[in-house]
């Protein structure tokens, strides 16, 4: 959600800057370059988080289709 309102300000703020003088709308080829630009630089942590959360996927889906998990509650 924070992510979210930062890339908003952003698209804002790029929008408000790359707007010309003669012309009172935003220039969005600028605000879709700005995006783009974030993208690129928040990459690599996207990667980590991804890599990390699929790491953590399978090693559930492994815990939980090994017998010990499913004989849990057996005495």
């Amino acid at each position: 959600m924070r992510l979210l309102f930062v890339f908003g300000f952003f698209v804002t703020y790029g929008a408000v800057l790359t707007a010309t003088v003669n012309n009172p709308w935003p220039n969005f080829s600028g605000v879709i370059i700005l995006w783009f630009m974030i993208y690129l630089i928040t990459a690599p942590a996207r990667r980590r988080r991804e890599y990390w959360e699929n790491r953590r996927a399978l090693q559930e889906e492994y815990w939980r289709s090994s017998i010990r998990y499913q004989n849990r509650y057996r005495y």
